[in-house]
């Protein structure tokens, strides 16, 4: 039998949610359903909450602290990375795993039904690597920026998950605009996808906010072969590698032509719905999913068939035949021209930023592209700044909690 296992990774937040959980969790331990229970922090968080500590072990809990990076990354990737790997090297070999933080995203019907379920074998194309042993359940992912998968909660197999936190410095490097959701995900698999290696390293990232320039964005992501051919690739691994969390069927039968407008319509498409800050479509189920691999879109009144694109994208060895972050010859390559063509979109550079220049016989080929923001801390004042963060989203949720009170609306 496959064993099941809880873990819970990060800061403790909000105790009162932390403490629903574990309600849910020590049902789930009583029934039998989950044989163990990780909590995968740094040292002394769960120290200021007593209550808190002497619960997790009353529950035969192990409590995994570690002292935090040295290095603050964008979104805390490496901290992630850190208390997700030491996290699962204290669950036993071969369990399944439901990765959760200890705040948001309650435990409903669907997380219990996955764990009863366990884990689902891969299906995957001719040749194509096993990147993974077994599928990984998410919530949602976005279509326009591959490997911007949610990383609040996933299930998986341990030794599938471990792949996950590979503390990778190489990728913040060279992709000014890496998400932390794509930095976790995307590792696995661009040594076997590079040409989603190259994607990140131009990719505009996310524009909260900004509505219009988003939808033309994407709109140039789809224009482009080499952006267009990186994102159906992700949406293929997507298809193969992954599954979804909240999946459903729809009643309704998706249409043969994909309205570009409608992606960003709530509603349009069941398992398909628009960000509501990043304003770009995530999908949720494998309706959607396949509706989009079908490859044919409408956008003011033109037909755009890719259909016979993803075909030819689900040959691995098309795959293996793109360079690896390959150095642009000139402004010329087609990686540089989609650039070119963002930047005026957001009205600053995106992607790479190179210079040619010629000198003599031969030429000088300089690289002005920041790394994505990256600080050296020490410990304490590191530790007393992330207090002082969560502090401030604390009152912030509370602020926002007496508001809808007064209003006469408890969540």
């Amino acid at each position: 039998m496959t064993e099941r296992w809880v873990l819970f990774t990060g800061l403790v937040r909000v105790p009162d949610e932390f403490q629903a959980k574990l309600n849910t969790v020590s049902r789930w331990m009583e029934e039998g359903l989950v044989q163990g229970l990780v909590f995968s922090t740094w040292i002394g968080e769960v120290d200021q909450y007593p209550e808190l500590r002497a619960r997790l072990l009353e529950m035969g809990a192990t409590i995994v602290e570690s002292v935090p990076p040295r290095i603050r990354t964008v979104g805390h990737a490496l901290h992630q990375m850190q208390a997700l790997q030491l996290g699962l090297r204290a669950i036993p070999p071969r369990a399944f795993v439901m990765k959760t933080r200890s705040d948001m995203n309650m435990l409903v019907a669907q997380q219990e039904e996955l764990l009863r379920r366990g884990p689902q074998p891969l299906s995957l194309p001719p040749h194509w690597p096993a990147v993974f042993g077994h599928r990984v359940a998410v919530a949602d992912s976005f279509i326009f920026s591959p490997f911007y998968t949610n990383d609040i909660q996933f299930f998986g197999m341990r030794e599938d998950l471990l792949k996950i936190p590979a503390f990778d410095m190489a990728l913040g490097l060279y992709s000014s605009c890496i998400g932390t959701e794509q930095w976790l995900h995307a590792m696995p698999f661009l040594n076997s996808f590079p040409l989603l290696r190259q994607f990140l390293a131009f990719q505009p990232g996310l524009l909260f906010g900004r509505d219009a320039e988003t939808k033309a964005l994407c709109r140039t992501l789809l224009d482009h072969a080499v952006t267009r051919q990186s994102l159906f690739t992700s949406l293929l691994i997507l298809k193969h590698y992954y599954e979804f969390i909240y999946d459903s069927p729809s009643f309704l039968p998706a249409p043969p032509e994909l309205e570009f407008e409608g992606l960003f319509t709530e509603g349009y498409l069941h398992g398909l719905r628009p960000h509501m800050s990043a304003c770009q479509p995530t999908v949720s189920a494998t309706h959607a999913l396949d509706a989009l691999l079908r490859g044919r879109f409408r956008c003011d009144g033109e037909d755009l068939d890719f259909s016979a694109e993803v075909t030819r994208l689900r040959d691995y060895t098309l795959q293996r035949q793109w360079a690896a972050a390959s150095l642009p010859e000139s402004e010329d390559d087609p990686w540089m021209r989609v650039a070119a063509q963002m930047s005026l979109i957001v009205g600053q550079p995106v992607g790479r930023r190179y210079e040619w220049l010629r000198e003599g016989n031969g030429r000088v080929l300089r690289d002005h592209t920041h790394p994505a923001q990256m600080q050296s801390l020490d410990g304490d004042s590191q530790m007393a700044a992330l207090r002082d963060e969560l502090q401030s989203h604390r009152d912030l949720h509370k602020r926002l909690l007496d508001k809808l009170a007064a209003r006469g609306i408890t969540p």
